[in-house]
């Protein structure tokens, strides 16, 4: 049966046959025709994985619009992503098996061996497959998906792609963290229906506690709807600890994942400001130095 090349190869000898007794002339036409063929299987194969790539991104825009689809747009995503890894791989796979015989390669051959052989590539790439077997288990049973904020090991951050061989994290410095699926031994997964946010402030110990516990409940009741993060109100938690400053009071909020720094940040400086603005006394850590002179001790 002949291949490609054979085809490109015979248009060619039969075009120039006047000079096919010239053996150099020979091993040109041979080499052009087989690079000939590559550059031809390798554009066809390029532009059926762009349109299949398509394809994949078009069908999941379309569930994503739909009004009854009951997943939530992060496993959309990931499932998008792993039907692109699976359409790549795919045609990884076609080309090189197409390409093979061109260069004279038997494939069938090829296969039979690689059947006789693949216990050991199998040993050889063992941490491939086992990236790859940790890969499907956790998009199949969804441990995390694209854009869910995770703690995978010591490194935490956004899920950019999770693919069968790697999951890709971006964290908050914009590093990009590349891990292979076969070290994720445990996840903590922070994308709850709401985080917490928690408030700790000292204030002196001359304070009239319930007056303080009066402003700063006006406090969680004025900002509770001021904060657009927040899902739940501020509640005052009460004393929390004793400082050398002072006494440390906790008020405590739930926000939405994600934004919960955000509403921390904000609702420290109401409760600061609001404390200030009403006369309580707001502690901070000091040093008295004191100076010994030949009289005695003189206060700094």
């Amino acid at each position: 049966m002949q291949t490609f090349t054979d085809k490109v190869s015979a248009a060619i000898n039969t075009l120039w046959s006047s000079t096919s007794d010239n053996p150099l002339f020979n091993l040109g036409v041979d080499i052009s025709a087989r690079l000939i063929a590559v550059g031809v299987i390798l554009a066809i194969l390029l532009l059926i994985r762009k349109l299949l790539d398509s394809l994949v991104v078009r069908f999941f825009r379309q569930v994503s619009k739909g009004k009854q689809h009951v997943v939530s747009e992060n496993r959309l995503h990931t499932l998008m992503s792993l039907s692109r890894s699976i359409v790549r791989y795919g045609i990884y796979f076609i080309g090189a098996l197409t390409i093979l015989p061109e260069f004279g390669v038997n494939v069938s051959a090829l296969l039979t061996a690689a059947g006789v052989g693949g216990l050991a590539i199998g040993f050889g790439a063992q941490n491939l497959v086992r990236d790859v077997i940790a890969g499907f288990f956790i998009l199949m049973e969804g441990q995390f998906d694209v854009g869910d904020f995770v703690s995978i090991a010591d490194r935490e951050g956004i899920v950019e792609n999770i693919g069968l061989r790697t999951t890709t994290l971006k964290d908050f410095t914009g590093s990009r963290h590349i891990i292979p699926n076969g070290e994720i031994k445990s996840v903590t997964n922070n994308m709850g229906s709401s985080m917490r946010v928690q408030v700790d402030f000292s204030i002196g110990f001359e304070n009239n506690l319930d007056y303080v516990r009066e402003v700063l409940e006006s406090l969680c009741e004025e900002y509770a709807n001021k904060i657009p993060a927040l899902i739940d109100p501020p509640r005052v938690v009460g004393i929390q600890s004793f400082s050398d400053a002072g006494l440390v009071v906790r008020v405590r909020a739930s926000a939405e994942p994600l934004m919960q720094w955000t509403a921390e940040r904000q609702l420290r400086e109401a409760i600061y400001k609001g404390l200030k603005e009403r006369g309580v006394v707001v502690s901070y850590p000091h040093v008295q130095v004191l100076h010994e002179e030949k009289g005695g001790i003189e206060n700094g």
